[in-house]
C-alpha cells in the first residue's frame, strides 16, 4: 500500500489494491452490484450446557453439523459457551437497524431440534442466546472476484455464516488471487460475480 491515511468521516484511503470483505453490509455499501447477490438474514443462536463429565459433545469428539436450516458445533474449550445451535434467519434485514431482541419462540424450535438429533442433550440448560446477521450469496458459493468497474478492487463475501471456519484457507486463496499467483479457472468461475448473478436471476418457466 502507499499513501495510507487515517480513516474517518472525511478521510481518504489510498492504496494500489483494495479487498472489500463487508459481510452483511455488502448490499448497503454496493447496492446496485450486491443487493441481488447477497442476502442478510438475522439468525438466532442458542448455547446449551453439556452434561458434567461427559465430553462427547465437546471438540474434538464431535464435528460441526449442518442440517437443513440449522447449523452448529460442539462445545469449544477453553472458551466454552456451550453446545451451539443456530436457526436459519427469515427475510433479509438491515444489519444497522434490525431488532436484535431475541425472539423466545425460537427456544422451542432449538429444543425440538436437540431432542430429534441429539437426544442425550434433551433438557440441557440454555446458557446463552444471541441474534446475529450473516450473509449468503445467491449461488451459495463464496464471492471472490474483481469489481466489474474497478480493476484494483476485489470483493470477498458469501460466507453463509460459516465463513470464519474457512478463514485460513480462504484468506490465503484471496491473497494469491490478488497477487496473481492462484489461477485455477474452475475455482475462479465458482466464486465469480457472474455465477452469483445467474443464480439470483429468476428462471423463465
Amino acid at each position: 500500500m502507499k499513501n495510507l491515511k487515517t480513516t474517518g468521516p472525511s478521510a481518504t484511503l489510498t492504496a494500489e489494491t483494495f479487498v472489500l470483505a463487508l459481510g452483511p453490509w455488502f448490499p448497503k455499501a454496493l447496492p446496485e452490484l450486491m443487493s441481488s447477490r447477497i442476502r442478510t438474514p438475522l439468525g438466532h443462536v442458542h448455547y446449551f450446557g453439556t452434561p458434567p463429565g461427559d465430553d462427547r459433545f465437546t471438540f474434538p469428539n464431535l464435528p460441526s453439523f449442518n442440517f437443513p436450516g440449522i447449523t452448529g458445533w460442539p462445545a469449544l474449550p477453553p472458551d466454552n459457551r456451550g453446545f451451539r445451535v443456530r436457526l436459519r434467519g427469515d427475510s433479509p434485514t438491515d444489519p444497522d437497524t434490525s431488532d436484535r431482541a431475541f425472539d423466545r419462540a425460537n427456544d422451542k424450535l432449538a429444543r425440538e431440534f436437540i431432542a430429534r438429533r441429539f437426544p442425550r442433550l434433551t433438557g440441557a440448560p440454555l446458557l446463552e442466546t444471541r441474534a446475529c446477521h450473516y450473509e449468503m450469496s445467491a449461488s451459495r458459493n463464496f464471492i471472490i472476484d474483481r469489481h466489474p468497474d474497478f480493476s484494483n478492487v476485489w470483493l470477498a463475501g458469501g460466507g453463509t455464516a460459516e465463513g470464519f471456519k474457512f478463514g485460513p484457507v480462504v484468506g490465503d486463496y484471496i491473497a494469491k488471487r490478488v497477487l496473481g499467483i492462484e489461477d485455477d479457472p474452475s475455482l475462479a468461475d465458482a466464486f465469480s460475480l457472474k455465477l452469483s448473478e445467474a443464480a439470483s436471476t429468476p428462471k423463465v418457466q
